[in-house]
């Protein structure tokens, strides 16, 4: 039994649903994802990073972040100047795209501050100015310590990575405190890395003697003996089970 009228029906109904297809393709789906608004990356290069940001926006493009680069031609002038970017110039993307830019950096400003304990304050100062760092000060060291006149420590201490014109404070000593007294622990069968802490939360120090083994020795005896009240900030000589 054929019914003229349900097939024009369903023949209108598959055309209206081509032309919604065709709709949604071609018009609607093309102006939500913005596929055809492809512009042109303009090229920021040579331009100061605030004026290059500006021009993103402009364009409709988005800021994704500064990286460095080095540049052996670098000059602290030029250090906010824009010498590359992604995408390139004249590339072409969508507005929105993140671009990044790409300012200049000399050689490695990264410097270490150097030890100087035991060095004397002039040439404390030399070492760290030599290092690229400022003298923030020398002072006299609170921690009570065997040396006086010596330097004892630096804030921060050697080792520690700094950038080039961070300051450095260095600190010298000024000898036993003879106002305070200290016992002296049992240090003896410590390994020497434990003795040495051990020490240094009473405010004493350290002087390891006729050490053959760098590693695994233990402490024979000491002097003075534990139990022993000295100025704080003197030196316990210890002497290790390496030697028979």
């Amino acid at each position: 039994m054929r019914n003229p009228y349900l097939y024009r029906g369903l023949a209108g109904l598959m055309i209206l649903a081509l032309g919604l297809y065709l709709i949604v393709d071609r018009v609607l789906m093309p102006n939500s994802t913005r596929q055809h608004a492809v512009v042109t990356v303009p090229d920021l290069t040579g331009l100061p990073i605030d004026t290059a940001l500006a021009a993103l926006a402009l364009h409709a493009f988005e800021f994704g972040d500064t990286l460095q680069l080095f540049d052996p031609e670098y000059d602290e002038s030029r250090r906010r100047q824009v010498i590359d970017q992604n995408p390139k110039p004249g590339a072409r993307a969508k507005p929105g795209r993140r671009v990044f830019l790409y300012l200049p950096r000399g050689a490695s400003r990264d410097a270490i501050v150097p030890e100087v304990a035991g060095q004397s304050p002039r040439n404390a100062r030399a070492l760290v100015e030599a290092a690229g760092l400022i003298v923030k000060g020398v002072l006299p060291d609170s921690i009570p310590s065997h040396l006086d006149g010596p330097v004892t420590r630096s804030k921060p201490g050697a080792g520690t990575m700094l950038t080039r014109g961070d300051s450095v404070t260095v600190y010298y000593g000024t000898g036993p405190d003879e106002n305070r007294l200290v016992e002296v622990p049992d240090l003896t069968g410590l390994p020497i890395w434990v003795a040495q802490q051990r020490l240094r939360a009473v405010d004493l120090s350290a002087s390891v003697l006729d050490q053959t083994e760098a590693d695994g020795s233990t402490i024979r005896r000491q002097s003075p003996e534990a139990g022993a009240l000295i100025p704080a900030g003197s030196r316990i000589r210890l002497y290790t089970s390496g030697v028979n």
